[in-house]
């Protein structure tokens, strides 16, 4: 008896033939360079993978490429240009489906390979991982306009369980979900400050990008980006909490260093951790401002450095976004300013000191006592210059003259200036003298 090849035939056929090329390419892509790292789990894959290929088909080019990949001996790095089309909400939906879930599960393909990988893979893993994991994002936030698709999809889930808007809210919050799973990674090692909870940091700080790539209009980008930096400050704060608890326990007790700098330390850990976040650096310049007062008022040069140190890259990374937009960081101008004028008086280089001394009043031109601290530095050196030998040069006394004329601009109440021009009067009168 003869049996028939029926178009169902054919068409299992092809199903079959397009899950083999998805398992191919996906083992292409979580191997990578290094042969000898281990092959994808078996379960990466979801069941019906193939719709992936069959996206791709109705692709420009991707008819052609599809078909020499699936030739013998074909080499599916044909594939790898199609996954990486871009305005995902011109797709069709099955396709950004599938390609969300291919990039998810190869996200976590990357994200289990970097726990066990050498110290030399690590970094390109890692930009494995969030470029995997952007590429995912971005399918399900274009996915997540999809409203019609995203009702059938959850109809056919749910069944007849749920009524329709029920069904499709369940759905659209599997599209949102890439970003809760995201926080909970997050908020899992916040305490720990894994490397794990780190990496689903710098994920959820590319939501933004996400969004470009899906082509989603701004309302879509504006929702996403916010919940994305909502769930990312939600994490830091829970970092942040239990150092929030020893700072305020030493300040109870009152000033005890060999406590103060580890809490900073910690603190820099945690910035870190955040990928330099901006809010970290704000609470590091809150929390150490009241304690260097205490010990600036004592004169404690040593032990008012030693509490600056921890965060010193912190309060450097703050001065620069204050500097780069002043408008948006006005609230912490003077904050930031204020550290550089710790940071100045206990310093032992005449010209770090200086430096800090000009970087506050550069940070808020008008904060006292960084205008106070440069017009004591300009008094100074006027008095050095005119005291440096016995008749000073005609260079060195404009100089002085200048110094004096600028501190007076700055902080005319200085009492480093009466002696300044005192000196200044002296010279000038000898040198008058001498001329006769």
């Amino acid at each position: 008896m003869e049996t028939r090849f029926t178009d169902a035939d054919r068409a299992l056929l092809e199903e079959l033939e397009d899950e083999a090329l998805v398992t191919e390419l996906f083992a292409r892509q979580a191997r990578g360079s290094k042969a000898e790292r281990a092959e994808p789990d078996k379960e990466a894959l979801p069941r019906r993978s193939s719709v992936l290929i069959s996206g791709l088909r109705g692709l420009e080019g991707g008819a052609e490429a599809v078909s020499a990949a699936g030739k013998e001996g074909g080499d599916v790095s044909s594939l790898f240009p199609l996954l990486l089309t871009n305005d995902l909400v011109k797709r069709p939906p099955q396709l950004v489906h599938a390609i969300a879930v291919y990039f998810d599960r190869l996200a976590t393909t990357y994200a289990r390979d970097l726990d066990r990988a050498k110290n030399d893979e690590k970094a390109a893993l890692r930009e494995q991982y969030l470029h995997a994991r952007t590429r995912s994002l971005a399918a399900f936030i274009a996915l997540y306009a999809e409203r019609s698709y995203i009702a059938e999809y959850g109809k056919r889930v749910a069944g007849s369980a749920l009524p329709r808007d029920q069904a499709e809210a369940a759905a659209s919050s599997v599209a949102q979900g890439c970003l809760e799973h995201l926080g909970t990674l997050a908020q899992k090692g916040a305490l720990e400050l894994t490397s794990e909870s780190a990496l689903a940091l710098v994920a959820l700080s590319l939501t933004p990008e996400a969004c470009r790539i899906g082509g989603v209009d701004d309302n879509t980008t504006k929702w996403f980006s916010r919940r994305a930096e909502s769930i990312r400050a939600n994490a830091i704060d829970s970092a942040l909490s239990p150092a929030q608890g020893t700072l305020n326990e030493i300040r109870v007790r009152g000033v005890e260093l060999a406590r103060l700098v580890p809490a900073f330390q910690r603190v820099r850990d945690i910035w870190l951790w955040s990928g330099f976040d901006e809010a970290v650096e704000r609470f590091a310049v809150d929390e150490v401002t009241g304690t260097a007062w205490i010990i600036y008022r004592q004169s404690n040069w040593n032990d008012l450095r030693a509490l600056l140190t921890p965060c010193i890259d912190l309060y450097e990374s703050l001065a620069r976004r204050i500097e780069s937009d002043p408008k948006r960081h006005v609230a912490y101008s003077a904050k930031c300013a204020q550290v550089f004028v710790f940071r100045s008086d206990c310093e032992t280089d005449r010209t770090i000191e200086w430096a800090h001394a000009e970087r506050s009043i550069k940070l808020c031109p008008t904060h006292r006592n960084g205008r106070l601290s440069v017009a004591h530095l300009l008094a100074n050196r006027a008095i050095s210059r005119l005291g440096s030998t016995w008749f000073p040069s005609a260079a060195d006394v404009e100089a002085a003259r200048a110094d004096i004329a600028r501190a007076e601009e700055l902080f005319p109440q200085s009492t480093r200036i009466g002696p300044a021009k005192a000196k200044l009067k002296e010279v000038t009168d000898k040198m008058s003298g001498g001329s006769r």
